[in-house]
């Protein structure tokens, strides 16, 4: 199961993950199944239980160790609601957030920018990265100081260094850096990149792209 910093998995979340695993592995054990959910075992077990009780699977074996869980019916039921329900939520998150970049990616167009440089490649860059890209806006490389990450790729984009930047393959470099967007920004410009653009974040959660002049 992903990890997120701020999505804690609720117990409909992991009633619907422990129920689309039985589904899909009769014999699955009550380790796997703690993995999966990130739950300890013996929280599994109280789930199942419940699970039982409910009609929802039924258990076949000799002990916990050697136990098939069949999804009954009234589970195959459940499993479809909670199914569609998740869905649901995400579909709504996602459109908010997609709300909420929609200026940047605006911004972005309406200036027939469409290869974006980033500008850093550390959290902030690999965040830009997952929002650029649902917005068809196409990430010809991360370019970073740090020597280290030269000739490394992250999330599939190519790390390089700021000298080795060809101005023929972008459109904006954008600033993918709160703290020091500012001196990021000069040294694009001691670097000879043009089109340069900050990105900044509001304390409301509101964001925005400044050009720099």
């Amino acid at each position: 199961m992903d990890k997120f910093s701020f999505f804690e998995p609720g117990i409909l979340f992991r009633e619907y993950v422990l129920l689309k695993e039985i589904f899909s592995k009769s014999d699955i054990t009550q380790q796997e199944l703690a993995e999966i959910a990130g739950i300890a075992p013996s929280m599994v077990n109280k789930y199942l239980m419940l699970f039982e009780k409910k009609g929802l699977i039924d258990k076949i074996g000799p002990n916990r160790r050697k136990m098939n869980y069949f999804i009954t019916q009234n589970g195959i039921y459940r499993l479809q609601y909670l199914a569609v329900s998740y869905l649901r939520e995400v579909a709504k998150l996602y459109s908010n957030s997609r709300l909420v970049f929609m200026s940047v990616a605006e911004e972005l167009f309406k200036n027939g920018i469409q290869k974006i440089v980033l500008y850093g490649a550390g959290v902030v860059g690999e965040t830009l990265l997952d929002i650029l890209k649902t917005e068809r806006i196409q990430i010809v490389c991360f370019v970073d100081d740090d020597n280290s990450k030269h000739g490394t790729v992250l999330n599939g984009i190519k790390i390089i260094s700021p000298d080795k930047l060809a101005a023929d393959i972008y459109d904006a470099v954008l600033i993918a850096s709160f703290r020091h967007a500012g001196k990021i920004s000069a040294k694009a410009r001691s670097h000879g990149m043009k089109n340069i653009y900050i990105f900044s974040v509001q304390t409301d959660g509101r964001v925005s792209l400044k050009r720099e002049e």
